[in-house]
């Protein structure tokens, strides 16, 4: 599915993305004449679940993509857990690529402790783009139970 429409001036085009692992809504942002930003797939699993019964903690960890096309400088992010807590901000600087044609860059993954014993938990995370544009990915589920 893809669709478009104008936003803030902006236009943008919405693409749908699948996985068992990743998902979510990329919003492509062009920000002028042959301008784009866009945050890729973010992708996701559970790790410290060996066994059908994982001891606490277990760790749900994210990963992410940007797509940068004829842009340069310095893109700021954060990623915002289901929990309410954001990561610290962060900084990609695009390549020379990216200002010439496009580039594809890996976002530093987001990861935390989840130490709850018993409760089966749907956490998701999101990545929001903070400069040069606000933008937000769809959040990305991941179940996860520990004892």
């Amino acid at each position: 599915m893809k669709s478009s429409y104008l936003v803030g001036g902006f236009a943008v085009a919405v693409v749908a993305c699948g996985g068992s692992k990743s998902g979510g809504v990329a919003t492509k942002t062009v920000l002028d004449s042959g301008s784009m930003l866009e945050v890729g797939s973010v992708s996701g699993a559970v790790k410290n679940v060996d066994s059908p019964k994982p001891t606490c903690p277990i760790i749900p960890h994210y990963d992410a993509t940007l797509t940068a096309t004829k842009l340069s400088g310095t893109v700021t992010y954060r990623w915002e857990r289901s929990t309410g807590e954001f990561s610290k901000v962060r900084e990609v600087t695009l390549t020379e690529a990216a200002r010439t044609g496009t580039a594809t860059l890996p976002l530093e993954a987001d990861e935390w402790l989840h130490k709850v014993r018993g409760l089966q938990v749907t956490f998701t995370d999101k990545v929001h783009v903070l400069t040069p544009v606000d933008r937000m990915s769809q959040a990305m589920p991941l179940d996860g139970i520990c004892y």
